[in-house]
């Protein structure tokens, strides 16, 4: 099914398309931090040196927990990536490179690597690993698929029945409920409702101080900001991790949780009702 261009979509490649303007393909590619994975849209240009690759926007739908809950394949950001790239990559007329649409692999080349790189032996997408990469010939999917099926073929008679654990996927042998969960996630993640908003947050037990979900806690520590402090958070969003940068100073928090709170902040207003 063709999607509709909105005016978004337009207003996002008309500016795209002038930060990419002299670029000879665009690219996307994984990459990850200590919240998960995500996938960067970039302009690959042509220097006196060589190829240079540079990021023109990111692409993020939630923590890697998604993947336990059975809520990914796909994932939603490389669906989104790969459908602004090729349109941005159509309307400058040059190739789109996205090597691993299906799944998240940092080992992937860059467009003008790809004559150097080697196909995972498993499911083909091309590859440049290192010497000492543990996995070295096939990419990581592939990898813990293997190491998967090998666990799974020493399971007995009753684990194989059971229902996986909503979080690790092992075995949840004598556990009912929409979300099952093994003996050892059971001691280790603990689940409760946000009193703020309701919805149901699952965090490792030693997250003691954890009382709401992030958004609600990121509304509620922009909500403790002078307004001076939240128009230089509205100042700062326009200059990319600068202003992350800045969010986090400002904020004490980690890497997601400022750039959440950047989304956040540009979705309210002031108590005046002037839109930022």
């Amino acid at each position: 099914m063709c999607r509709r261009m909105t005016l978004s979509d337009a207003e996002s490649l008309t500016e795209l398309s002038e930060k990419a303007a002299s670029a000879v393909a665009i690219e996307a590619l994984w990459d990850g931090d200590t919240q998960g994975w995500f996938v960067d849209i970039c302009a690959v240009f042509e220097l006196e040196s060589g190829f240079d690759s540079r990021r023109l926007r990111s692409f993020r739908g939630g923590g890697d927990i998604r993947v336990f809950r059975g809520q990914v394949p796909p994932w939603p950001e490389a669906l989104e990536a790969a459908r602004l790239g090729e349109q941005l990559a159509a309307l400058l007329g040059v190739p789109f490179h996205f090597p691993s649409p299906a799944n998240p692999e940092d080992d992937c080349p860059h467009w003008w690597e790809v004559g150097q790189s080697h196909p995972c032996t498993r499911c083909g997408i091309q590859l440049i690993q290192r010497q000492d990469c543990r996995w070295r010939g096939v990419c990581y999917h592939c990898h813990l698929a293997i190491e998967r099926e090998a666990k799974e073929a020493r399971w007995s008679p009753e684990e194989r029945a059971a229902p996986r654990c909503s979080i690790c996927g092992n075995p949840a042998v004598g556990a009912t409920g929409t979300s099952p969960r093994c003996p050892t996630c059971r001691e280790a993640y603990r689940t409760f409702a946000c009193p703020s908003c309701g919805i149901e947050v699952t965090v490792r037990r030693q997250s003691l101080k954890a009382e709401t979900c992030t958004a609600c806690a990121i509304a509620k520590r922009l909500s403790a900001l002078s307004p001076a402090e939240r128009q230089r958070l509205r100042e700062a969003a326009a200059h990319g991790i600068a202003g992350i940068v800045v969010a986090r100073e400002i904020l004490q928090c980690g890497l997601y949780e400022a750039q959440n709170a950047l989304a956040e902040l540009a979705r309210t207003a002031e108590p005046d009702g002037s839109a930022q």
